[in-house]
């Protein structure tokens, strides 16, 4: 999924300077990191 690419974060924390201002910085954070674990256990092999 590419907005779960996006919104992911690796060692650092990216978020959305739009997304920010619509939910909050901590909502903003939290998304990203939910986001990351998406990712995670969605690329990891079975």
């Amino acid at each position: 999924m590419i907005l779960t690419n996006l919104l992911s974060s690796s060692s650092f924390i990216m978020t959305n300077k739009i997304l920010i201002k619509a939910v909050g910085l901590e909502a903003a954070v939290f998304l990203s990191e939910l986001c990351s674990e998406y990712n995670y256990w969605e690329n990891k092999d079975p």
